[in-house]
């Protein structure tokens, strides 16, 4: 009976081991990723609702070449806000559109600009503060093509960075075309 109770610390103590391994491990992946900011550009009124430009900014701060998903037209599909009465626009001009693996050389940066609008007309966009995330889905090489697709068909379930605070009443309140 003692051998069992021994063998069953020793297995859980393993178990525990091998977990805070793995922590680790997540932890230093965390690190080697990329840092999203966000600036506030303008706001314009399409049919009396505000669409908020912002310009986003990936660093790769690493000394690797780091690669994520996002699509060839449509990348704002990849942004997020952290509030429900925001939403991100979709863009009106995609003809061709598919996902595709961006690399993002060592301390380089990809700048990319979207929109955002409140969620109806009613919501006084300019009362709120929201902070930019995107997906950040890592490409599985070996899965081709297809598993570019399937992960960015489940971008939901993806981790998602997440940018600095945006006070929406330090707007802007125009664009100039």
């Amino acid at each position: 009976m003692m051998k069992i109770k021994f063998f069953a610390l020793f297995i859980l103590t393993c178990f525990i081991f091998f977990n805070s391994c793995k922590t680790r491990e997540k932890v230093n992946d965390i690190k080697k990723r990329l840092e999203l900011s966000a600036q506030l550009g303008g706001i314009i009124y399409l049919d009396t609702t505000p669409r908020i430009h912002i310009s986003t900014t990936l660093f790769n701060p690493t000394t690797d070449t780091i690669s994520f998903v996002t699509m060839t037209c449509s990348y704002e599909d990849m942004f997020v806000t952290d509030t429900s009465v925001i939403k991100v626009q979709s863009r009106y001009d995609c003809y061709s559109n598919f996902p595709t693996v961006i690399n993002i050389p060592p301390n380089s940066k990809l700048d990319q600009f979207i929109m955002v609008r409140p969620i109806n007309k009613d919501i006084k966009a300019i009362d709120c503060k929201i902070r930019i995330g995107m997906y950040y889905i890592i490409p599985k090489k070996e899965n081709g093509f297809e598993g570019i697709i399937k992960q960015y068909e489940n971008r939901q379930k993806a981790n998602i960075l997440w940018s600095n605070e945006l006070e929406l009443n330090r707007l802007y309140r125009k664009v100039y075309h």
